[in-house]
């Protein structure tokens, strides 16, 4: 049996740590709302992908920590990724996403992830209606 860390294949997330470990933070990077995690994200969090199956990896690792953090900006923290976000939290701590301000409880980006989250409900719908 394949070990995993919260649902998230082992294999996976010890690719990714290195990737993750190369980005910096960009002064002024805008967040922007991720639908397939429900997530605030930043673009600087992205790693470059230099191998094009790197990048399914990537996004199996991430959304669950962008999920995460969200839940930590919402003022609404969760058990649900707690191990997966301690342990990539201890493995790639220079990763853009672990900055402190990007992690904390914060009613701007709370708005922000509401009005994202609605407008995307709301043009799904049109699409499939």
């Amino acid at each position: 049996m394949e070990e995993t860390i919260d649902g998230i294949d082992a294999a996976s997330i010890d690719r990714v740590i290195p990737l993750l470990n190369t980005t910096k933070m960009i002064a002024g990077t805008s967040p922007s709302y991720d639908a397939m995690s429900g997530a605030i994200i930043w673009s600087d969090e992205y790693p470059t992908c230099e191998e094009p199956s790197d990048i399914d990896a990537v996004h199996e690792v991430l959304r669950p920590l962008w999920w995460h953090r969200t839940q930590q900006i919402l003022g609404k923290p969760s058990v649900r990724y707690q191990r997966l976000w301690d342990h990539a939290s201890q493995r790639c701590p220079n990763w853009a996403g672990f900055a402190p301000q990007r992690c904390v409880p914060d009613l701007k980006l709370a708005e922000l992830h509401r009005a994202r989250a609605e407008a995307f409900i709301r043009d799904f719908d049109r699409l499939v209606d």
